[in-house]
């Protein structure tokens, strides 16, 4: 008993330790003239003022990383699309990857769904749309592949796959390997001098590369291609 409590304990320490946000993504967490930020839940919704599309999105962060961390990904909700950035447990997306189940059953006037994610969120995010495909219309993945056991090729799905060539946490060999699960017209962009740390906004992640472009212009190239991929989910 008494190695399973510390082990416990351990892992409950080790869960305390992760990214926290940069102060410019909590200067992202406020209302604006095109959307209002609110917290439901422990989740963190961006709600059109305007213009509502009858699509939104879903966005499990990446492991360790506080939800906060990706607000930038809220601007998204400035072209119409409701926005929710999921808080995970212990900020890991491996220990809730059905999260998304409560959001779309209490958001019944929302008839399409993407789902995506950073990094492991992304995984879970495939995890996902793979055993709801009949809820999920789009995925999008940030530095991300899906799992063996997630296979999309040939599924009724959008999917965008979105990485940068600075990225030294996103382990290449198997996001070559994975492609055979996306389906064939996935999108695939390569940010140049983006870096794994920017998908986020949490400073430089363990391990990663310095980035050769600014945070800010990853953001923005980041925010481009998910706005038009939302406009282009049938």
């Amino acid at each position: 008993f008494s190695l399973i409590a510390a082990s416990l304990i351990a892992f409950l320490i080790w869960g305390q330790i992760y990214y926290p946000p940069t102060t410019e993504a909590l200067e992202n967490l406020k209302s604006c003239d095109a959307y209002n930020v609110e917290t439901k839940g422990e989740n963190i919704y961006f709600v059109p003022k305007d213009n509502n599309k009858d699509i939104a999105f879903i966005f499990y962060p990446g492991g360790k990383v506080d939800q906060r961390a990706y607000s930038y990904i809220g601007k998204t909700a400035e072209s119409g699309y409701l926005v929710i950035i999921v808080k995970m447990p212990l900020r890991l997306a491996v220990l809730n990857p059905n999260a998304a189940d409560i959001i779309i059953s209490s958001n019944p006037d929302i008839s399409q769904w993407v789902i995506g994610g950073h990094s492991l969120g992304g995984a879970m995010a495939s995890n996902y749309a793979f055993n709801n495909l009949d809820k999920i219309s789009g995925l999008i993945l940030l530095a991300s592949y899906p799992a063996g056991s997630s296979n999309l090729s040939g599924k009724n799905i959008e999917v965008i796959s979105i990485t940068g060539s600075k990225d030294a946490i996103l382990n290449l060999d198997n996001y070559y390997s994975s492609q055979k699960l996306l389906p064939e017209d996935t999108i695939y962009i390569e940010i140049k001098g983006g870096n794994h740390s920017f998908f986020g906004d949490y400073g430089l992640q363990n391990n990663d590369n310095e980035a050769t472009i600014k945070k800010e212009t990853q953001h923005n190239l980041i925010l481009k291609n998910i706005k038009k991929f939302m406009e282009s989910v049938k």
